[in-house]
């Protein structure tokens, strides 16, 4: 950074607040716990796969191991039902929901950037206040953390919400 001319300050409200900076390297702790993080994130989605796939653990991980996997090869290996983009989706679920053929459908994109936008629309400062307050004890956020939670949102989403708990 400093080959470019850019001069980096910081002002810190807790001791891990730049904790995914790429201004300075992760402590051991807070590798551990970057770690552990994506472990539990790992585990909770390989477990979903196990589940929704029938399968015991070791046989997905057999399968997971972080690969990324093409449509043929994940439908050989039994990951996935079939191979097709989003017009085969469409069939599948009209078929699932039983909708007759012709009979017709209407596909709502739910985007995050929509969804926050209509509810930012819709309140007005004291309720935008009231509802950040109670999704952050909802999702045991710190209520401090919650201004600037919904700054992001309301930008049309977060980048990167780092892991990190408060100790």
């Amino acid at each position: 950074m400093n080959q470019f001319g850019v001069n980096i300050e910081r002002t810190k409200s807790h001791p891990v607040s730049d904790a995914m900076s790429p201004t300075r390297a992760m402590t051991e702790g807070e590798i551990r716990q970057l770690d552990g993080v994506l472990g539990q994130l790992y585990g909770n989605f390989t477990g979903k796969v196990a589940e929704g796939r029938k399968l015991d653990a070791e046989a997905t991980e057999n399968l997971a191991r972080g690969r990324v996997w093409s449509g043929t090869a994940a439908k050989t290996s039994g990951l996935i039902d079939d191979v097709g983009g989003m017009a085969r989706a469409v069939e599948i679920a009209r078929e699932k929901a039983g909708i007759p053929a012709g009979e017709l459908h209407e596909l709502v994109s739910y985007s995050q950037a929509r969804f926050i936008n209509a509810l930012k629309l819709s309140m007005n400062a004291g309720e935008s206040e009231a509802i950040s307050s109670l999704a952050g004890k909802l999702i045991g956020m710190p209520t401090r953390w919650m201004p600037a939670l919904t700054h992001l949102l309301w930008r049309g989403g977060v980048v990167m919400l780092g892991p990190f708990i408060e100790g």
